[in-house]
This record gives C-alpha cells, sequence and structure tokens, in this order.
C-alpha cells in the first residue's frame, strides 16, 4: 500500500520528525520550534532509529527528519542510510554536540542537510529548518560554506592510488571512526601500528590530517555515501 505523500501546497503546515533518544531534549525541543513558529508540526517523535523506522507506517512522511547522531538501536547515520535507500528525497538534519570540521565533513559526505548543535542557544532553528526545506544546506561551522561552493563540486580526474586491501580497511575506519585508538581496536593492531600506517595513509594522498584527507576524498571522488 503507497504511503501517503508529503503535501506539496506552499502555504502548508511543514511536518517534522525528531529522533532524539532523551525525551526531555525532545519535548524541550519541539516546544521551541512550535512556539517560535506555528508554520512547523511535530507528526511524531522517536527514541532511536528502529522506533523511527516503526512509526513510519502509522504517519504521513515528514517534510524534514531531525536527527541525534549517538543513539543505541540505530544511530544517525545509520538512519540517513535507511531514507536513502527508501526515501531520498526527504532532507534530514542532525543534531549533536560535536562540531569539529572533521565530524561536519562526515554529515556532509553522508548526505545531511544541515546541523543544529545542542547547547548552542545562538542557533537560529527556524532559519536553518527553511533553509534545508528550500533546498539548501545549513552546516553550523563557516569552513563548510566554502567547501560546499568549491570544494566538493569540482570534477578533476581521479587520482591513482593503490592501497592494499588492509590498507583500504584502515583508511575507511580512519575516517569513520572517532579515535586512533577506536580504529587500532576495531583493526586488532597496536597503537603504534595505527600511528604508523596513518602517516602512510597521509604521505600517499599528501595531507597532514584527517580533515584535509577527507576532503580530498570527497574532492576527488574517491568517498562514497
Amino acid at each position: 500500500m503507497d504511503k501517503i505523500k508529503a503535501n506539496t501546497d506552499s502555504k502548508r503546515i511543514i511536518n517534522l520528525v525528531i529522533i532524539d533518544d532523551h525525551r526531555i531534549f525532545r519535548e524541550g525541543f519541539i516546544k521551541l520550534v512550535t512556539e517560535s513558529s506555528s508554520e512547523f508540526k511535530f507528526i511524531y517523535q522517536a527514541k532511536n532509529g528502529i522506533d523511527f523506522i516503526n512509526q513510519i507506517p502509522m504517519h504521513m512522511l515528514p517534510d524534514i527528519v531531525i536527527t541525534d547522531i549517538r543513539m543505541h538501536k540505530m544511530n544517525g547515520f545509520e538512519v540517513i542510510e535507511w531514507m536513502k535507500s527508501h526515501y531520498p528525497k526527504i532532507p534530514i538534519i542532525a543534531i549533536s554536540f560535536n562540531n569539529d570540521a572533521d565530524f561536519i565533513l562526515k554529515l556532509l559526505a553522508a548526505g545531511f542537510k544541515g546541523n543544529i548543535i545542542k547547547g548552542n542557544e545562538e542557533s537560529n532553528i527556524i532559519d536553518i529548518l527553511n533553509i534545508v526545506l528550500s533546498g539548501g544546506t545549513h552546516f553550523e561551522k563557516p569552513e563548510q560554506d566554502i567547501l560546499i561552493e568549491s570544494q566538493i563540486f569540482e570534477d578533476e580526474k581521479t587520482n591513482s592510488i593503490h592501497l592494499s586491501e588492509e590498507k583500504k580497511q584502515f583508511l575507511e575506519k580512519l575516517i569513520d571512526k572517532d579515535t586512533l585508538k577506536d580504529v587500532a581496536n576495531e583493526m586488532h593492531i597496536s597503537y603504534k601500528t595505527a600511528e604508523r600506517w596513518r602517516t602512510i595513509i597521509f604521505n600517499t594522498f599528501n595531507v597532514k590530517s584527517k580533515f584535509e584527507l577527507l576532503k580530498k576524498l570527497i574532492r576527488d571522488k574517491l568517498y562514497r555515501t
């Protein structure tokens, strides 16, 4: 049975969904948005990605999904991967305490259309929602505007990079994990080995940081979302 499609009337109420594992935060966020603008309506809320997916058949599709990143039972990155497979036209906004450059690049590479920083009272959430609703992107990090405009859409030839399968696995985990220690633990290698392999990777791609590495991979279309 076909699901109800999001309303396309320009004067419509904007239907939102929030996914976050802290009930008090969810309720506070909903109150903040709905009291700031009568255009926005939360059709439901979910405590994690699984809860979100289970509720979709009972509701119309939202215009925007707002999801926390760190959650048990399906986190924000897993939510966006599922949404890209099932409802790719619905934009997703991330919520997180993290705002460093590497993390923002990961959000961008995953396909998020924006981010909202928890605890940042200066965030204009309504503006962010309207920008994303209109087809734009908004990341609360100045350098991301530069990246979006000049780096990610460059059409340069892909460099010919040759890495062993083990080094390719290491590269993927280096991008995905928060710390080098996490990478070492998952690869079952020592921290010193991980440091040495990271140096090899950086030298191979002629970069000096994970931020530069991910930017180069996105630019040269070596990083696929």
